[in-house]
């Protein structure tokens, strides 16, 4: 059967999953002990629906590691800062604002409000954190078609595309930085300990756009 695993996109980062101009991701979860020595390992190949074999180019030691999101055939479900501002007992339905823009009344069992919201709650005006986003609450699912271990600065000016980026042109039409450069700023920005500079492993998810 299918793995769902939630997957958190800053809000920014939103529209362009929902609107299917981003469809690449990577992620660190999962690789720590070859990020510890990044440039020590190599990637040798896959070996299972979800895990990857490396081996430590200095000692020849081989390990093999999961990739937390699952595999081809799984699922990946959008996971991003949300709030509920109404639920309806009689129709077990809430109506959900999501920060990053958009309103959608979702289905939602009385049990399962009471379990993320509280059983006193009638109204959340606090944003809610996408960590703790629960499944009825997300408005997309994602079926994964390819699941890579890349190295970061490895990512070439047409994946950064499909990551989301894309060139900055100034005021004059004149490039300022193309889509590579773009993803290794917004990287640093959402990855402050794991710094491009450090060439870290990462995972490349990447998925069909659909609704």
């Amino acid at each position: 059967m299918p793995k769902e695993t939630g997957i958190i996109f800053s809000t920014p980062l939103v529209p362009k999953v929902l609107d299917g101009t981003k469809t690449v991701t990577r992620r660190l979860r999962g690789l720590k002990e070859i990020n510890e020595n990044p440039d020590d390992w190599g990637y040798l190949f896959s070996v299972g629906h979800s895990e990857f074999g490396f081996i430590n180019r200095k000692t020849d030691d081989c390990i093999v590691l999961k990739c937390p999101y699952g595999g081809v055939g799984d699922w990946l479900r959008l996971k991003e800062t949300w709030a509920v501002r109404a639920y309806f007992a009689d129709r077990q339905a809430a109506d959900v604002e999501y920060q990053a823009g958009g309103f959608e009344n979702r289905p939602c069992a009385i049990a399962e409000y009471d379990k993320w919201i509280g059983s006193q709650a009638k109204y959340n005006r606090e944003w809610n954190s996408s960590l703790f986003m629960p499944k009825w609450a997300s408005r997309k699912k994602m079926p994964i078609v390819s699941v890579t271990p890349v190295r970061l600065q490895a990512i070439t000016e047409e994946d950064a595309v499909v990551e989301g980026m894309q060139p900055y042109y100034n005021y004059q039409g004149i490039l300022k930085a193309p889509a590579r450069g773009v993803f290794h700023v917004t990287w640093n920005i959402l990855n402050p300990k794991y710094p491009w500079a450090g060439n870290f492993w990462a995972w490349r998810i990447e998925w069909r756009e659909m609704l």
